[in-house]
Order: C-alpha cells, then sequence, then structure tokens
C-alpha cells in the first residue's frame, strides 16, 4: 500500500473509496470466474485479453456498482498474465468465451511498459540499479591479497594516533591497502578487496583528518605529507 503521507487528497479519496468497497469487489471477482470460467479464467497460460467494451456488456448482466465493476476489471487486467497475453497478442474474447477481436500493436506496446513497471516495483531494492557516473573510468588494477598481507605497514605519524594508541584496525587496513595501490581506489573497489561493508564514510573521516585525499571523483590515495598537527581523531 502506498505511503499515504505522500498522496495527494484526491488520492487518499479513492484509496478510502477502494478500501470500503473492497470486500463487494472481491466477491464480485470470484463471481466473474464462477460465471464465466471461458472468458475469466485463474490458470495465466489460458488468460486471454477481454473484449474492448466488456465492462458494459458486464452490467447488463451483473448487478453491482460501476464503481465496483471498475476495480475488479482493473484487478484482472493488470495481472502481470493479463499483460503477458496482450503481448502475445492473443484473440479478445468475450463473456461467451468466443474471439471477437485483436490486439493492435500499440496496446501490445502499452502492456510491455506496463509489465516493466510492475517488475521494477517487485525488484528488492538492493537489487535496484542507482544511476552511476557516466564519465568512463580508467582501468585501476587491484593489489592481491597476498600483496596487502605483505606490505608494509604505514609509518605512525602524530596525525595516525591518538593520545600514544594506534588507529582503529579498519582505518590501518585502509592505509595499507592504498599505500599498495598503484593509482587511487574507489570506495566500492576497496570494500571488495577488503570485505568492508561501507568504506567511503570512513574515507571521508580520514579525508578530514589529512590521512588521505581525494584526487577524483570518489577516488582516493594517500596524502602526500601527513600533518605534524592534528586534532583528535574521533574512535
Amino acid at each position: 500500500m502506498a505511503d499515504t503521507s505522500k498522496l495527494t487528497k484526491e488520492q487518499r479519496k479513492r484509496r478510502r473509496q477502494y478500501e470500503r468497497l473492497l470486500p463487494q469487489i472481491n466477491a464480485l471477482y470470484d463471481d466473474l470466474h464462477q460465471r464465466y470460467p471461458r472468458t475469466f479464467v485463474r490458470d495465466p497460460e489460458q488468460m486471454h485479453p477481454l473484449k474492448i467494451g466488456i465492462a458494459h456488456d458486464l452490467r447488463a448482466c451483473v448487478e453491482t456498482p460501476w464503481r465496483v465493476l471498475h476495480y475488479a476489471l482493473r484487478r484482472y487486467t493488470t495481472r502481470p498474465a493479463y499483460l503477458r497475453s496482450l503481448i502475445a497478442q492473443k484473440p479478445r474474447l468475450d463473456l461467451c468465451g468466443q474471439a471477437v477481436g485483436t490486439v493492435t500493436h500499440d496496446e501490445r506496446e502499452a502492456a510491455k511498459v506496463q509489465l516493466n513497471q510492475w517488475k521494477k516495483r517487485r525488484r528488492p531494492k538492493a537489487f535496484r540499479r542507482h544511476k552511476v557516473d557516466e564519465e568512463p573510468r580508467p582501468s585501476c588494477p587491484r593489489p592481491k591479497p597476498a600483496d596487502i598481507a605483505s606490505a608494509p605497514a604505514v609509518s605512525q605519524s602524530p596525525a595516525a594516533t591518538r593520545e600514544g594508541r594506534p588507529l582503529p584496525d579498519t582505518w590501518q587496513r585502509l592505509l595499507s591497502y592504498l599505500a599498495t595501490a598503484e593509482s587511487p581506489q574507489r570506495p566500492v573497489d576497496i570494500g571488495v578487496a577488503l570485505g568492508m561493508n561501507n568504506p567511503g564514510s570512513i574515507l571521508r573521516r580520514m579525508r578530514e583528518r589529512g590521512l588521505v585525499q581525494q584526487v577524483s571523483r570518489g577516488r582516493y590515495e594517500l596524502t602526500s605529507e601527513l600533518p605534524d598537527n592534528q586534532a583528535s581523531l574521533d574512535s
């Protein structure tokens, strides 16, 4: 159900109306399948598009408010299986299950758009594609795990300690990784190489302390010189 805080006044009104009519809609939806089993089918493989104007035919046969009929037909005609039947351009059926029409090219293309929109809504957020920088990025060789393990430890400076205590282990690992990298690295590549979920936020804090620098959009490397006087680091 959509977030009611983002709906307009008219949309909230229609949603309240739908929820009020929902018991009648459910009853009519089941009744249509029982009365007209050749037209309203439950098997996705046997589904066919409905005749244009079938709502007017049903009004003469079914005693129900127009709004209830509208919602019941909308539920049936927005099912993914129904949209696929439009895309396949199956014959349109009347209430007797007889072929009485065909699906046009424009109707087929509109069904494709609807089906794609449905798939996007159903796709888990973790797998939805986000907008990325379209500028080509040069390939950057990633240090091998063996190289990282054997890399010399980064020298500790006043900026790398807090009252004599070393930096957090994650910061040390990031500094060691960047010390062995041949070119500036992206947070996503660092996260994959080191098995870290969100190195970007750590890199930003390290940049504020002068440990790393952002040389281009989204790419980091060690600073050429660590500052001698640095405020205390946040753990």
